[in-house]
C-alpha cells in the first residue's frame, strides 16, 4: 500500500516515502490517499486541527511529517534534554542569539552522527531509549546505526593512514597558517587524486554524513604529530575526545562557540583577538554572508585585513581592491582565494608548476616547526600592511646566487646530508634537528636579504628602528629620553 498526503492539492510523496512540507503544517486542510494493491484509491478530506474523521488519520499525517522533520533535520528537540533547556534559555536571553543563532537544526545535524558513532552514541539518552524500545523496528533502526557506523569508521581510519583523508591539522596558529597556506593539503577535505598529484575535496559543508571523515582525519594526524605518547587506552580515548570536539566547533554554525572559547583562550594575544572581534563586527552587516561570497568569488587573491574598516571592505567588496595582496614567503607570489565547487565545497589541486613549492611544504609539515617568513615587526616597530607583505614578497623574489629561496630550500632538502627519505622525522626535537637547522639556516638568510631590500624602497622605515636603537641604547644607559611613535600605521 502506498501512502499519499496531499496539502492543499500539493502532492509531496516521494519515492515511496512521504515528504511533508513542515513549514506548512499549520494547515489544517489535509488529503490523504490510500492507494491499494488493485489500483483503487480512495482519498479522504479531513481537518485536522478537529477530531478525527476516519480511523488512524492523524496517525498517518503525523508520520508524515514526522518523516519531513527528520529528513529536514527539522524535529523538534526532546522536552527535558540539555539541547531543549540550552533552546529554552537563548529564546529567553536573546544576546544568546549574536552567538548560537540557529539551535534546533545544528542540534538535530549533531544528533544524527552522533548516533552513528560508536561509544559516543550510548551517551544520549534518546539513542539509548531506541535500543530498549518495545517497538521492534525501532530497536532494529537504533542497532543498524550502530553496526553502519562502525563499518564507516573502520574503512574511514584506512583512508586515513592512506593519507587520503585529512583532518584540521594543527593547532598552533603558526603551524596551522603553514598547513594552510601550502599547495597540496587542504583541512577536512577528502584526496580523490594521487599522493604525487592530490586533488583535495573539502567536506567541511557535508553534514552530517561526513562528520566521521573528521574524526578520522584528526586523530590519524594526532598521530603523526606524535601526540600520543603511548599506545594504551587512555590516550585513545583522549584522541577520540578532542578529535570529536574539534569536528564539533570547526562546524560554521557554531562559529559564535568557537570565536567566544578561542577570544576566552587567547590571553594576550591581542592580534588574534582584535581579529575574531572584526570578524564578528563585518558578519553583522546585512546580507554579509552573500556579499563575502561574491567578493571572493570575483577576487583572485587573499587581501591583507588590519582594521575594522578593512574587514568592511573585504566583507562587502567594495573597495576591496584597494587591500594589500598576502603573499607566500617561500614562493613571493600573492596567495589565491580557494576555488569552490558548486559555490560552497573548497578544492584545492596541485598545479605542475607548484611542484617544489609542494616539496618544501611537506618537508615543514613532517618536521611539525614553526617555520616563518616575515616578522610584523622590527625591532620594535610595527610594520604597515603593505610593507609586512612586501617583506615576504620579496623573501620569495629575491635572490642569493642566483638561486630564489625555494631554489635555495630544494637543494638543501636534496643533499645527502639532510636524509629526506628516513623516517626518523619524530624522533629529535626540533632544536636537535639537523633538517631544521639547514632549512632555518636559509631561511634567515632570505630574510636578512630581504629586509635591506625593504629599508631600500622604505627609507622611512629604516629611519623609525634607528631612532628606536637609539632610544634603547639612551635608556640601557639611563638616559631616558622621548619615545619615538613604533606603529608605522599613524605616520
Amino acid at each position: 500500500m502506498r501512502l499519499i498526503v496531499d496539502v492543499e492539492n500539493t502532492v509531496i510523496e516521494r519515492d515511496g516515502k512521504l515528504h511533508l512540507d513542515p513549514f506548512e503544517e499549520t494547515n489544517s486542510l489535509v488529503m490523504v490517499g490510500l492507494l491499494t494493491a488493485n489500483g483503487e484509491e480512495t482519498i479522504v478530506t479531513f481537518d485536522h486541527s478537529e477530531a478525527d474523521p476516519t480511523p488512524n488519520g492523524h496517525e498517518i499525517v503525523q508520520k508524515a511529517l514526522d518523516d519531513a522533520r527528520q529528513a529536514t533535520f527539522t524535529n523538534p528537540l526532546q522536552k527535558g534534554s540539555t539541547s531543549f533547556r540550552f533552546q529554552q534559555y537563548a529564546n529567553s536571553h536573546p544576546v544568546i542569539r549574536q552567538i548560537v543563532p540557529f539551535i534546533q537544526t545544528p542540534m538535530n545535524i549533531m544528533a544524527n552522527f552522533v548516533d552513528r558513532t560508536p561509544v559516543f552514541n550510548l551517551v544520549r539518552q534518546e539513542y539509548r531509549e531506541a535500543l530498549r524500545s518495545p517497538d521492534p523496528s525501532v530497536r532494529s533502526q537504533a542497532v543498524g546505526k550502530m553496526v553502519v557506523g562502525t563499518a564507516i569508521y573502520t574503512s574511514l581510519a584506512h583512508l586515513a593512514l592512506e593519507g587520503r583523508i585529512t583532518g584540521g591539522g594543527p593547532t598552533d596558529p603558526k603551524l596551522a597558517a603553514l598547513y594552510r597556506n601550502s599547495k597540496n593539503w587542504q583541512p577536512y577535505s577528502l584526496n580523490v587524486g594521487t599522493p604525487d598529484n592530490p586533488e583535495w575535496i573539502s567536506y567541511q559543508r557535508m553534514d552530517p554524513w561526513t562528520t566521521a571523515f573528521g574524526i578520522a582525519g584528526d586523530i590519524n594526524e594526532m598521530m603523526e604529530m606524535g601526540q600520543m605518547a603511548d599506545n594504551d587506552g587512555a590516550d585513545i580515548m583522549a584522541m577520540v575526545i578532542v578529535a570529536f570536539g574539534n569536528n564539533i566547533v570547526s562546524k560554521t554554525y557554531l562559529q559564535g562557540i568557537s570565536d567566544v572559547v578561542n577570544i576566552m583562550s587567547a590571553k594576550s594575544n591581542s592580534f588574534e583577538i582584535n581579529g575574531l572581534l572584526r570578524r564578528r563586527a563585518a558578519s553583522m552587516l546585512p546580507f554579509s554572508s552573500l556579499t563575502g561570497q561574491v567578493a571572493n568569488r570575483f577576487d583572485d587573491n587573499l587581501r591583507e585585513v588590519r582594521t575594522y574598516l578593512d574587514q568592511m571592505k573585504k566583507q562587502t567588496g567594495i573597495a576591496r581592491s584597494s587591500l594589500p595582496l598576502k603573499y607566500d614567503f617561500i614562493s613571493g607570489q600573492p596567495m589565491e582565494t580557494p576555488e569552490k565547487m558548486l559555490g560552497y565545497i573548497q578544492v584545492k589541486s596541485l598545479k605542475p608548476e607548484d611542484a617544489d613549492i609542494a616539496l618544501i611544504n611537506t618537508e615543514m609539515q613532517k618536521l611539525n616547526q614553526k617555520f616563518s617568513g616575515a616578522d610584523r615587526k622590527i625591532g620594535g616597530v610595527i610594520l604597515t600592511p603593505e610593507q609586512y607583505q612586501r617583506w615576504n614578497q620579496l623573501m620569495g623574489t629575491t635572490k642569493i646566487g642566483g638561486k630564489t629561496l625555494s631554489d635555495a630550500l630544494v637543494r638543501e632538502i636534496n643533499k645527502k646530508r639532510y636524509r629526506k627519505d628516513d623516517d626518523d622525522y619524530n624522533i629529535v626535537m626540533a632544536r636537535e634537528s639537523h633538517r631544521v637547522q639547514m632549512l632555518n639556516k636559509q631561511l634567515s638568510r632570505y630574510r636578512s636579504r630581504a629586509k635591506r631590500l625593504l629599508y631600500g624602497e622604505f627609507p622611512d622605515l629604516k629611519q623609525r628602528v634607528r631612532e628606536y636603537d637609539r632610544y634603547v641604547d639612551k635608556s640601557k644607559r639611563g638616559n631616558v629620553g622621548e619615545r619615538p611613535v613604533l606603529d608605522m600605521n599613524l605616520q
